[in-house]
């Protein structure tokens, strides 16, 4: 009997925290964000600089005719995004200073690979499952420190960021790789897109 008080008060101990989530709407399609506020915490968090992500993307395509191996089949691909922008100024008392992280996994199965593209051929850049490649496994994306000045004429940027995200960015509103992302990290074996 003491076992099941004992077990009892640790269960309402630990539901205590989520009465305060009850009163949010997650999921909601007109919150500003997926998970909502976490009881305010969220928006402390952005008042004093912190400003968290996590972000997914999936993506599926089969090939109905043609491509190197005709078998019809079907391939899917996902990954996953964790970051934080920090504004330095909030935080350092930076003036116009801003330090971004970010890491992302990517998993899954290409099209391109499997059933387009002969395997003998050297991988060309272009898949048509935008977030595939590049490893199966986390990779750093972003670790920079960027510093406006001159009236906001000048962002001075240093650290490790994909060639596409201040210049040369054409957005991703297709899955294909084509036309997604930057055109210098298509084809090259240095320089990586952002996810």
């Amino acid at each position: 009997m003491n076992k099941l008080i004992h077990s009892g008060t640790m269960l309402l101990a630990l539901l205590h925290p989520l009465q305060t989530l009850a009163n949010e709407t997650l999921f909601s399609p007109t919150a500003k964000n997926m998970t909502g506020e976490w009881g305010g915490v969220r928006t402390d968090l952005r008042r004093h600089g912190y400003d968290f992500t996590l972000e997914y993307s999936a993506m599926t395509a089969t090939n109905i005719s043609g491509g190197y191996d005709r078998d019809k089949t079907l391939r899917y691909s996902d990954q996953y995004i964790l970051g934080v922008n920090m504004d330095l100024e909030k935080i350092l008392g930076i003036h116009d200073g801003e330090f971004k992280a970010s890491v992302n996994n990517r998993n899954g199965r290409d099209l391109t690979q499997d059933r387009l593209q002969d395997p003998r051929a050297p991988v060309i850049g272009s898949g048509v499952q935008s977030n595939y490649g590049r490893g199966q496994t986390w990779h750093a994306t972003q670790f920079w420190f960027k510093k406006t000045g001159w009236d906001k004429k000048l962002d001075l940027k240093v650290g490790l960021m994909p060639p596409g995200e201040d210049f040369d960015n054409n957005g991703c509103f297709f899955q294909n790789l084509s036309l997604c992302g930057s055109l210098a990290g298509h084809g090259s074996g240095v320089w990586y897109n952002t996810p």
